[in-house]
């Protein structure tokens, strides 16, 4: 059974529906070759098309110097580069580890702004399959623990690409792109990214959703944030204003401590 939340529409529906764009990850990187590890800092604050060794796509936008990209290679995960194979698909992110199932890209975006996704293109090996594979998921995660889309049983194409193009682009202050290929054993490592449009908005104060969540990683309170609030605090930063009425007291602090409290299961 394939089961979807969210909703994906061809890109012609979204290019028609007048969308500005934003940053393109397409994995082009001057000096990498097959197996190469994944750079840490692609896609990281893009202000233009070719910044060194890496090159990137836009469609209108502008560009993302309020995001940042991040490629986890926790959890036995090995993020690395492959030119060409995979469908019709040129300089992707696969999951080098054999059997391990699981490739996760991850957009954060500054205090104060949201990551937009706006679509993203997979593919897998041609020449290991005899027919598109189906894989466990594909999945976008926000902050909650609800996805802000998942389509189970996912197949994929081998021989061009699938493309998932969000007519209502996806908005979160860090985005998960994810796919699960466990039930392909072995080739799991076998499926491919490739790109993933993306660009970012700011967010009025009143309307940042858990606003206690100040310092990096992105969706987790901790001692971080605390710390970045009373140091706002004690400066008179208006980020330390909480509740934006132009003084620095005890109200401030009762907001923040409510908003802590509160945990960050938002999106």
């Amino acid at each position: 059974m394939n089961t979807k939340i969210g909703v994906v529409a061809g890109s012609a529906l979204v290019l028609a529906s007048g969308l500005a764009m934003g940053t393109e990850l397409t994995f082009t990187i001057d000096g990498i070759g097959n197996f190469g590890d994944m750079p840490d800092d692609y896609g990281d604050r893009v202000v233009m098309l070719d910044d060194g060794n890496f090159h990137y796509d836009e469609h209108g936008e502008g560009f993302t110097p309020n995001i940042e990209v991040d490629y986890p290679n926790t959890n036995g995960i090995d993020p690395s580069w492959w030119g060409s194979g995979y469908g019709d698909l040129v300089g992707i992110y696969f999951e080098n580890a054999d059997g391990n199932g699981q490739g996760e890209i991850v957009l954060t975006a500054d205090y104060g702004y949201e990551v937009v996704l706006y679509g993203f293109d997979m593919s897998a090996y041609g020449s290991v399959f005899s027919t598109d594979p189906t894989i466990n998921a594909v999945r976008v995660m926000g902050c909650s623990d609800t996805p802000l889309f998942e389509e189970l049983n996912a197949v994929i194409s081998e021989t061009t690409h699938t493309s998932y193009d969000f007519a209502q682009p996806l908005r979160a202050r860090e985005i998960r792109i994810q796919f699960d290929t466990a039930n392909l054993g072995n080739l799991s490592d076998d499926i491919a990214f490739d790109n993933i449009l993306f660009g970012q908005s700011s967010v009025d104060v009143e309307e940042i959703p858990c606003y206690a969540d100040y310092a990096a990683p992105a969706c987790v309170l901790n001692f971080l944030d605390v710390s970045a609030f009373l140091g706002f605090y004690s400066d008179g930063d208006p980020r330390g204003d909480i509740n934006q009425d132009g003084s620095f007291n005890f109200l401030d602090v009762s907001d923040f401590l409510q908003d802590y409290g509160q945990g960050c299961d938002v999106d």
